[in-house]
């Protein structure tokens, strides 16, 4: 257990944020970087927390990967609106891909005002929501189906995707920050959204407050590579203003 009062604030504030940085903690605490630092070192070794480049990530946050549906019933109507955001995006005749996720799900179930699009996707969510749509033509990238997310990985997905183009990516990610890029719990999906968001013209990161300053295990990319980032009302400001400031597009729903 920490063996001081400062040692347990900064604990108990990477608990509740998840990830924090130095910085932030110097000045929340009021106290210098060098202190921080050894504060975080003795924690770490203590096996509370796990120390980052700038930082430091609560326990267990990087492999943490709760079930699809549970992940649908949260945050669901902040989902919802990002959804429809995204979706004000698509014109008709787009080619686009969906990973898997509860919010690219969800732009999935609207996209019946959209015709002539084609969307390339790895999610079983999102296939069984656009199969049979006359308007929707859909190229699925096979592979090995992931029961927790429900999403296909694998070599096959990657030699699905390797030859492919896309006018917009649409990417659900368990965290984001600007330090650390968006990153995901497990490896192999961590691999084929990064080879999606490379075949794309432009990259749409659609993720709620709650995964603003996560980082977990895998890193899809770094924020440099992403165009536009739609979230809402709740993202925390200053990670808003430093993406504008990025050159980034931030829509705020």
């Amino acid at each position: 257990m920490p063996t001081s009062s400062k040692s347990q604030a900064i604990l108990e504030h990477v608990r509740r944020v998840r990830f924090a940085t130095v910085a932030e903690l110097s000045a929340s605490l009021g106290v210098s970087a060098v202190t921080v630092r050894r504060y975080l070192a003795q924690l770490e070794e203590q096996g509370l927390l796990t120390r980052t480049r700038g930082g430091a990530i609560a326990i267990g946050d990087l492999l943490e990967e709760p079930a699809l549906t549970a992940k649908e019933g949260r945050q669901a109507e902040e989902k919802q609106r990002i959804a429809a955001a995204a979706v004000s995006m698509i014109n008709d005749g787009d080619v686009i891909a969906l990973n898997a996720g509860s919010t690219t799900a969800a732009i999935a179930r609207l996209l019946t005002t959209r015709r002539e699009i084609t969307v390339v996707t790895n999610s079983l969510p999102v296939i069984r929501t656009l199969a049979g749509n006359p308007d929707i033509r859909m190229l699925i990238v096979g592979g090995q189906l992931r029961n927790r997310s429900l999403a296909l990985v694998g070599p096959l997905a990657l030699q699905n995707l390797a030859d492919l183009f896309v006018d917009k990516a649409f990417l659900g990610v368990d965290g984001i920050s600007v330090e650390h890029g968006i990153t995901t719990p497990n490896l192999d999906e961590a691999v084929v959204n990064r080879t999606m968001l490379r075949r794309a013209r432009k990259v749409i990161v659609v993720a709620d407050h709650t995964k603003f300053g996560r980082v977990s295990l895998s890193r899809i990319s770094s924020i440099e590579e992403v165009h536009t980032v739609i979230t809402d009302q709740l993202a925390p400001a200053d990670a808003v203003a430093c993406l504008r400031q990025l050159g980034k597009e931030v829509v705020l729903t």
